[in-house]
């Protein structure tokens, strides 16, 4: 454990050398060599390829390039990179070979943005696995694009959770149904819009159709008229009105009334009727 510590700090002090020190391009690449071969780097790797930004002329285009990197504990990353080409210097220029005017972003292969009013958990075919708070947004980097994505959702106190699949090679816009099922079995339906665009990798946002904020001060309990069930989520403490977050909903079916009904919850008593939409 003490070589590891030693390790860890040699590499901390020879990256704040690099980052605080104003040196030119060579000397900082002189530097870097020096701690790789004196073995302070440990087995840190570049990306398995170079990035051609002298490749693109058009100002108009968008060119995407998809990179590996590897950390110290051999993980894999993929990083996307959007190259653009400025109007500037112009693509008859002489200089134009010489000059770089290619604004470079980096991106990772995935976003996924809870839209949700509560936590969202996500876990990836690979093992990988997260938590994502509300209006939060959790960088995926081990997504390869080129190949067909299955992502599983689920929120707390669902133990049905439902699944995202992405061919592979999409582009453009498209829209999933994530169904899930609460404890007791009732079901809500979530949304999922995926994009992919060249240049931004891949987002997928994932909300819900309705919600409802009960500011009544009053426990109420919620269902789709003409159907036997609640709306999914809803447990004791929404009969005693404990619950303060906004309840998710969705229509579970789609051949009834398009309606809500509302009754009290049970602090009011164990036969409350439901009211009338």
């Amino acid at each position: 454990e003490v070589s590891n510590n030693q390790s860890s700090q040699s590499l901390s002090s020879s990256v704040v050398s690099l980052a605080t020190e104003k040196l030119d391009g060579n000397e900082y690449w002189n530097r870097f060599g020096k701690f790789c071969d004196d073995g302070a780097i440990g087995n840190f790797q570049f990306t398995d390829k170079s990035i051609h930004w002298k490749d693109v002329h058009d100002p108009s285009e968008v060119h995407q390039e998809i990179r590996t990197c590897c950390s110290i504990s051999n993980k894999t990353y993929k990083l996307v990179f959007a190259i653009k080409k400025e109007p500037y210097p112009s693509k008859d220029n002489s200089l134009n070979a010489l000059l770089p005017g290619h604004p470079i972003t980096l991106w990772p292969p995935l976003r996924l943005h809870n839209l949700l009013p509560c936590d969202l958990l996500f876990k990836l075919t690979s093992g990988t696995k997260g938590r994502i708070s509300s209006a939060g947004t959790a960088n995926i980097h081990e997504i390869d694009l080129e190949q067909a994505i299955e992502i599983t959702i689920t929120l707390d106190s669902f133990s049905g959770a439902g699944q995202i699949y992405i061919n592979a090679g999409m582009h453009g816009y498209a829209e999933a149904e994530v169904k899930l099922s609460d404890t007791n079995g009732r079901i809500l339906v979530l949304r999922a819009i995926i994009q992919v665009l060249r240049g931004c990798g891949m987002q997928i946002s994932i909300s819900a159709p309705f919600w409802l904020i009960n500011r009544t001060g009053l426990p109420i309990i919620f269902r789709q008229e003409g159907v036997s069930t609640e709306f999914a989520g809803q447990f004791s403490e929404n009969e005693q009105a404990r619950l303060v977050s906004p309840l998710m909903f969705s229509f579970s079916d789609l051949d009834s009334s398009m309606a809500l009904t509302i009754r009290l919850g049970k602090r009011y008593g164990t036969n409350v009727p439901w009211c009338q939409p």
